[in-house]
C-alpha cells in the first residue's frame, strides 16, 4: 500500500501540483490523461554534504546546501487507482536543494 497524502484528484494540472507540493518542476511531465500523481515519501536533510573524488586524476568537488529536500512520487494508473500493485506504473524523483556551495579542489 502506497503511504503518503495522495489525493484522488484526477482532474488536476501540473500547475495545480507543483504549487501543491511546492515543487519548481512537475513529476507530471511528458504524461498525457489517465495518470494520477501520488506523493510516497518525503526526506529532508539539513545540512547534508556530498563528496564527489575522481580516483585516477585526484580530483574532489564537494556539494554542501543548508538544506535538501527528496521527494517519491507514485504515477497511478486512473483505471486502476485503488490496486497499489497493478495501478502504480512507474515512480519519480524529485530532489531540491538551497543555498548551494560547490568547492572544487584539484591534486597534482
Amino acid at each position: 500500500m502506497l503511504r503518503g497524502g495522495g489525493d484522488k484528484d484526477k482532474s488536476s494540472t501540473g500547475d495545480d501540483y507543483r504549487e501543491k507540493f511546492g515543487l519548481q518542476t512537475d513529476p507530471l511531465d511528458g504524461w498525457s490523461d489517465g495518470v494520477t500523481l501520488r506523493k510516497a515519501h518525503c526526506c529532508f536533510l539539513l545540512k547534508p554534504q556530498v563528496v564527489l573524488k575522481d580516483e585516477g586524476s585526484g580530483k574532489v568537488c564537494i556539494v554542501a546546501a543548508i538544506q535538501a529536500k527528496m521527494q517519491s512520487f507514485a504515477i497511478m494508473d486512473n483505471d486502476n487507482i485503488d490496486d497499489p500493485i497493478s495501478g502504480k506504473i512507474m515512480s519519480r524523483f524529485v530532489s531540491q536543494f538551497r543555498s548551494n556551495k560547490i568547492s572544487l579542489t584539484l591534486f597534482s
